[in-house]
């Protein structure tokens, strides 16, 4: 029998490093079946390609004004078009066009995906429920600004429902807050004192004509919304 041949150093290395390799994507095959673990990817992505974190914040914002499966597909196919999309996205949008239910189970995966991402920026489903949520950050001492979620204004009922929505919020908040203990750190800077509760106000959503073709329309209609709410944050103490 002719003696055995010594392996080359370089060779052992490899199937060493590959037996390694190994080793490690079976532990992760497991987390791959977990939603968990495809959010974890998608923030980390997004975190990394400016461009990619701009359109998926868009996505989650319009995210619950959509409608349906085919609403929620025809938004992935608009935000996500670029070339920054993580290449998992951007097959699953291509095979969902070419396999029976395809669309179907893009949509599904998309909602459960995103509910997953939205839920570590959105607070809550309304403004009750936001309460509890915005307590806790106070209580550790973190100051917030709260934001409505939508897309862009198009018709007149929209905008009025954009403002009394925003109007609902700060009334909440404003009632929420008053049991809220006292924090010299949150409630004052160096210009003076500052409100418990603000509100972020997206002018865009309290006109319908905000355009560049219509713009001196739309600032008209946004100012006309926008007052009575100032009024309202005015005597609330908000902002």
């Amino acid at each position: 029998m002719a003696p055995a041949k010594a392996v080359p150093a370089q060779l052992d290395a490899d199937v060493r490093a590959l037996a390694r390799r190994l080793a490690g994507v079976a532990g992760e095959r497991s987390r791959v079946v977990q939603s968990s673990w495809w959010s974890e990817r998608m923030l980390g992505w997004a975190m990394s390609h400016p461009s990619f974190r701009t359109e998926l914040f868009r996505f989650v914002d319009v995210f619950p004004a959509t409608t349906g499966d085919a609403d929620v597909l025809c938004h992935l196919d608009e935000y996500f078009a670029g070339p920054d999309v993580p290449r998992v996205l951007d097959l699953g949008l291509e095979v969902a066009d070419h396999l029976p239910f395809g669309s179907a189970a893009a949509a599904s995966i998309a909602r459960r995906n995103i509910s997953r991402v939205a839920g570590q920026f959105i607070i809550g489903s309304d403004p009750a429920d936001a309460v509890g949520g915005l307590e806790r950050l106070w209580r550790t001492g973190s100051a917030f600004t709260v934001d409505l979620l939508g897309e862009k204004t198009i018709t007149e009922e929209e905008a009025d429902a954009y403002a009394s929505r925003v109007s609902a919020l700060l009334r909440v908040l404003a009632s929420a807050s008053e049991r809220w203990p006292a924090d010299g750190h949150l409630e004052a800077d160096d210009l003076g004192p500052l409100a418990r509760v603000n509100v972020s106000v997206k002018p865009t959503a309290l006109a319908s004509r905000f355009s560049p073709l219509t713009r001196v329309e739309g600032l008209a209609q946004a100012k006309d919304r926008l007052r009575p709410i100032l009024r309202l944050a005015r005597e609330l103490g908000a902002y």
